[in-house]
């Protein structure tokens, strides 16, 4: 195995365990974000991720141990069954993309009538379409005898062993009802998503210029910082669009016009351009989750959520709370320490009240831009049922006035925290990386000493 060789596995195994963390991460916020569980967008993306990991679970292995080995990494059967699954997720990938794009498309150009155009059982019917739409090309493909190990390429994919002119028209047929059509459908309904976003800012423009006519003493540091504004909010949507459009161009595109140009027997495909091309196809699982997913500030908030609960229960363990007396179940209120009674109800308000409002100008002061780390509301609202949320349980005091006591531990868990659902998919991504990992090494040394 040679420099490039070494180069191109080392690419590999890198894209294979950013795909697997990254895609595992989205899962993890489908399951403990309730906001995230939309249905039309969360199928979506569910659909995307699954076909994601299974590729990177399956396929890149395989073309890992092919890369390293030179050869065909496993047997007949075996390679058949996984160019069977490459050819199909790889079309479902794109046609997955499309499917997104056209529920951005109905939800910015439609956004009152969305949830009427994009129902629970039409993103089913788009989602089952695609899969239907992907599984079509390698059934036949594989009634036709057309998987197989490919050496350009290392890896089990689509292949004719010998010249054939109806492989070479399947093969147009798929890259052109799979890679083109998906391409039509993301630059359709991406422009013109992008044509109502700038409408939308030429009008928000418009208003925001009249109002710094009207405010004819305004501070010259905030209109300036209106009109820098503006500037940000027209390149933004474009920068989203071309980012969209450009991943899907640079992962796919050098694979499949490497696989229309090798249908012609007078261009050889060199074997290391072919890996590098179908490594670059493997990228786009890597990088999905990124685009579509990680990047979004719901995205962000929940992954925040997740590690705050992990990190705070982690503290709490450390800090010896769970093997505490009774008395260090005693939450201060409003700064008082334990054994003190709490504030009554009413100068409790007032005091909270007066603490919110003092909280809210230094704010305003400080960041126009910021808001009060916490309302009024929440801070004036009663303290919650035990087995509530634990944010709610950490403001209030009980009836009377009396210091809210905070539930016994946990035998199980040997915290306070509410036992979250989400708290125990972080144990199982981190298991499922693990089995992931074993199979990569077990089918690399599998690959390495049958040579």
């Amino acid at each position: 195995m040679d420099s490039w060789d070494a180069g191109l596995a080392g690419l590999l195994a890198g894209t294979m365990g950013v795909s697997l963390l990254s895609n595992a991460l989205v899962l993890l916020c489908l399951l403990h974000s309730a906001a995230l569980r939309r249905p039309a967008p969360a199928l979506f993306t569910l659909n995307l991720t699954c076909g994601n990991l299974l590729s990177t679970v399956v396929n890149m292995p395989l073309t890992l141990a092919g890369v390293v080995a030179q050869r065909q990494p496993a047997g007949d059967r075996l390679c058949r069954l996984v160019a069977f699954l490459d050819t199909f997720l790889a079309s479902n990938a794109m046609l997955s993309m499309a499917a997104l794009s056209i529920d951005r498309w109905v939800a910015v150009v439609f956004p009152l009538s969305y949830r009427a155009r994009m129902r629970p059982r039409d993103a089913a019917l788009m989602v089952a379409y695609t899969w239907l739409h992907a599984l079509a090309f390698p059934a036949v493909a594989l009634a036709l005898s057309w998987l197989g190990f490919h050496p350009p390429y290392a890896s089990c994919t689509l292949c004719s062993r010998r010249p054939d002119p109806r492989f070479a028209i399947f093969s147009g047929a798929f890259h052109a009802l799979s890679f083109l059509l998906a391409l039509l459908v993301l630059c359709g309904t991406y422009l013109k998503v992008l044509r109502v976003a700038r409408a939308h800012c030429r009008r928000i423009d418009v208003i925001t210029m009249q109002t710094l006519v009207l405010l004819v003493d305004i501070h010259p540091s905030v209109r300036e910082r209106c009109l820098e504004e503006q500037r940000r909010r027209r390149q933004r949507a474009t920068r989203k669009i071309s980012t969209f459009i450009g991943t899907f161009l640079l992962c796919f595109a050098p694979y499949v016009l490497t696989r229309l140009v090798e249908l012609s027997a007078t261009v050889p495909i060199a074997a290391h351009w072919g890996v590098l091309s179908k490594c670059l196809a493997y990228s786009k699982a890597a990088s999905d989750p990124f685009v579509y997913s990680l990047l979004r500030r719901q995205y962000r908030q929940s992954c925040k959520e997740i590690l705050t609960r992990l990190f705070h229960r982690r503290a709490l363990r450390s800090s010896g709370l769970a093997g505490g007396s009774h008395s260090q179940n005693i939450l201060p209120v409003a700064g008082i320490p334990p054994g003190q009674p709490a504030i009554p109800g009413p100068a409790r308000g007032r005091e909270a009240a007066s603490c919110c409002s003092g909280l809210a100008a230094e704010r305003a002061l400080l960041s126009p831009k910021d808001d009060c780390a916490m309302s009024c509301s929440e801070l004036l609202e009663a303290p919650a049922a035990p087995g509530g949320d634990s944010r709610d349980q950490g403001h209030g005091a009980g009836a009377g006035g009396a210091a809210w006591v905070r539930p016994p531990l946990s035998p199980a868990t040997g915290s306070w925290l509410p036992l979250d659902t989400a708290m125990l998919g972080v144990p199982m991504a981190v298991a499922v990386a693990v089995a992931v990992a074993a199979l990569i090494h077990t089918t690399v040394v599998a690959a390495l000493t049958q040579t």
